[in-house]
């Protein structure tokens, strides 16, 4: 279905629309014994109207809320919660000229193509209870939920490693070692004994306190985190010497994980690598190519805001904007789709990434950003971008006179290379912040322009993608994570030295295998200065999120 999804995307992209399609979330009710089938094998046309028929067109249909879609379920306790693609809305109510219906009186999508839904989540509720005596039940959707896995997909085959890279290591000495390539199939827990066997043996007075974390790609390779630093002349012998894996011997290509000039990163991930903009923390020193954004281009297309998606977007702006901002009431001006195809071609290769990393699709959040209004130009070019460990030097062409507290450049800018220190900011890291509700963007909105003696701010409006590590704690210091990179850095020995966690079961998968940070908010329960009020997202890759609408809104 996903597949299918993409391939269906793509089509509209390159034969009706020429850019990226708006998409939404809509809910769908109906009868628990249609739950699995739809899972597995998506929306049937020939179903369609038979339950209440197709009063405002042809399609499948789908509510923005959820009270909508209680009814439709027929005193069941399940629905479906799915991604929806738009292509061009339909003016006939037999959805032919087009491919969706947008009825606003009834917030109803009707969708003409199962190929263009992609079924997310199977939400469980409490059924009225004057249905609670005749509500429909399906053993099967029942016996799924609650063996906690299920999956139809077929066991992964195993891939064979690559030949050995070349060590390229041109420092005197390294702190991280890089060692691949290894099996994907093997488990991790395996893998680390085997790195840390193969130093014990051949560089024994390298291994106290030392730390291993094993990242995946297509195939998996170690981070070894040395406390002594190790020599040239050693690393290039370990290329050498024998590597037991999994109780079969070769040689494995051990490299400076910081990297060399003369070396190709290999850390090029979706045209970007983290260590490009740093120069203190975990700076990559390796040749990178031009950035896929340099000779980007992009428009800016007005949004009708009584279409689907203009609604969805003001609606759920306005949502926490019930009270006012903290200062102010907002008023949304307009909003704009950002067409920018080479980010988008970016965002798509991250996605692909994180496929092959995890072996299923990445989750998918529409957040918003807020930042200084003087930069979204570069924002709509290159796409957001993770701060430097540098401070912005004021005599540097490219990031001074913005009043901007970190650098835009590389580690190679002769200019930007004071270090950047904790000054209560960059809380949980070096990473992009972002947040699911308006009101606490709008907090990093600045520098906006006066018009009619009001204050006109614009706010982005992301696609994210990753898998999120919930962190739902108390900074034990203020400063404690302030100079991470990014989430793959962070184990949970790490994590305990930083962070008072409300509890373990919050702990839902390790961080080091997550794409991005979920920050949950305490509410009334927060420190501040050590925890948050209210949830934010930290991402660190650029063509993580594609800056897709932006909102303009005066207080």
């Amino acid at each position: 279905l996903t597949w299918q999804f993409h391939q269906r995307r793509r089509q509209l992209v390159e034969q009706m629309l020429g850019s990226e399609p708006h998409e939404l979330t809509g809910f769908h009710g109906t009868l628990p014994e249609n739950i699995i089938p739809i899972c597995q094998n998506g929306f049937d046309r020939g179903k369609r109207g038979s339950a209440v028929g197709q009063i405002f067109g042809s399609g499948e249909y789908f509510a923005k809320s959820p009270d909508v879609s209680v009814s439709y379920c027929k005193g069941g306790a399940y629905m479906l919660v799915c991604r929806l693609c738009l292509g061009v809305e339909s003016s006939n109510e037999d959805n032919s000229d087009g491919d969706h219906i947008w009825v606003p009186h009834t917030s109803y999508y009707v969708i003409a193509s199962p190929f263009q839904i992609l079924p997310l989540y199977i939400v469980k509720f409490e059924a009225p209870r004057f249905l609670e005596d005749h509500e429909p039940r399906c053993n099967m959707l029942e016996m799924v939920l609650e063996s906690g896995t299920w999956t139809t997909k077929r066991p992964e085959k195993i891939e064979p490693v690559p030949c050995n890279k070349k060590c390229y290591m041109s420092r005197d000495s390294a702190l991280v070692l890089w060692i691949g390539y290894l099996h994907a199939h093997l488990a991790d827990e395996w893998l680390v004994e085997d790195v840390r066997t193969f130093i014990t043996k051949h560089a024994q007075g390298y291994v106290e306190g030392m730390k291993i974390q094993i990242v995946k790609g297509k195939f998996k390779k170690a981070h070894a985190v040395l406390a002594i630093p190790m020599p040239r002349d050693l690393v290039y012998r370990l290329n050498r010497l024998p590597f037991i894996e999994n109780g079969k011997q070769r040689t494995v290509c051990v490299e400076d994980a910081h990297g060399s000039p003369e070396q190709a990163c290999p850390k090029w991930i979706a045209g970007y690598c983290r260590g490009q903009n740093l120069r203190h923390t975990h700076p990559c020193w390796c040749s990178h190519p031009q950035h896929e954004t340099e000779r980007a281009h992009y428009s800016l297309e007005e949004i009708d805001l009584s279409s689907a998606k203009g609604n969805e977007i003001v609606c759920r702006f306005m949502d926490s904007a019930e009270y006012g901002f903290h200062d102010g009431m907002p008023d949304v001006v307009a909003v704009h789709a950002i067409r920018n195809q080479k980010l988008a071609s970016c965002h798509e290769a991250f996605r692909k990434y994180l496929r092959q990393k995890h072996g299923d699709e990445p989750s998918v959040r529409e957040l918003y950003h807020g930042t200084n209004n003087n930069i979204l130009h570069t924002l709509r070019t290159h796409g957001l971008q993770p701060p430097s460990d540098c401070n912005a030097s004021e005599a540097c062409p490219v990031s001074g006179g913005k009043g901007l507290t970190t650098s835009l450049c590389n580690n190679t800018c002769k200019h930007c290379t004071e270090k950047h220190e904790w000054n209560r900011c960059h809380m949980f890291g070096l990473g992009i912040y972002l947040a699911d509700i308006s009101a606490k963007s709008h907090r990093y909105c600045s520098q906006p322009e006066i018009v009619n003696g009001r204050r006109r701010f614009r706010m982005l409006v992301c696609s994210v993608l990753g898998h999120a590590f919930k962190l739902e704690g108390h900074l034990r210091k203020a400063e404690a994570m302030h100079d991470v990179p990014n989430a793959r850095s962070l184990d949970l020995e790490e994590l305990r030295e930083m962070v008072e966690f409300c509890s373990d079961s919050s702990l839902s998968r390790a961080a080091d295998k997550s794409d991005l940070l979920l920050v949950q908010g305490l509410g009334r329960g927060c420190r501040p200065g050590f925890s948050v009020f209210n949830s934010e997202y930290i991402a660190f890759h650029p063509h993580q999120c594609l800056p897709k609408y932006e909102i303009t809104y005066e207080v």
